[in-house]
């Protein structure tokens, strides 16, 4: 975007000559007449610089041309446009930053949840394996409950 408007703003410099240049080639006699009527000009230069012989404004004896009306004009428009431009770049820039921070917070954020469940999975699993009995084969319960039969005097049910 801010190429964009380098780039626009390039093409303005040399913008006379290409009003001029549009003004004597371009333009309709239509465009100019409304245009030469609504500023009280005549030509682009001066009155003898490609007139519309038909406007009001020309008929005026010592009359001027149209060169600072149409600048007048198009700065007003560009002025817009490049107002446009600036208000788009810091709401692109804000957008980037407020982006930016927002990820760094979720990182941070996530990083401390990471490492807390970590600890407590930790300290759980060290917990519980010291707590779990020692489990005996199903062969040596059933030597200890024959025993246990024999010693009491009770039969085993098989």
């Amino acid at each position: 975007m801010l190429c964009l408007t380098i780039w626009l703003w390039t093409r303005t410099l040399n913008i006379d000559d290409k009003f001029g240049d549009m003004w004597r080639h371009t333009l309709s006699d239509n465009l100019k007449l409304s245009f030469e009527d609504e500023h009280t000009c005549c030509g682009y230069l001066n009155p003898k610089d490609s007139p519309v012989l038909a406007s009001a404004s020309c008929k005026i004896k010592n009359g001027y041309g149209c060169y600072l009306p149409v600048l007048f004009y198009t700065q007003i428009r560009l002025r817009g446009v490049y107002a446009g431009f600036v208000v788009f770049m810091l709401v692109v820039l804000a957008a980037t930053v407020s982006a930016t921070l927002q990820l760094v917070f979720t990182m941070d954020h996530e990083r401390v949840l990471r490492s807390q469940s970590h600890y407590l999975f930790n300290r759980v699993s060290r917990r519980s394996s010291a707590c779990v009995a020692p489990t005996r084969p199903d062969s040596v319960m059933s030597t200890f409950h024959e025993q246990q039969a024999a010693n009491n005097g009770w039969a085993e049910d098989d």
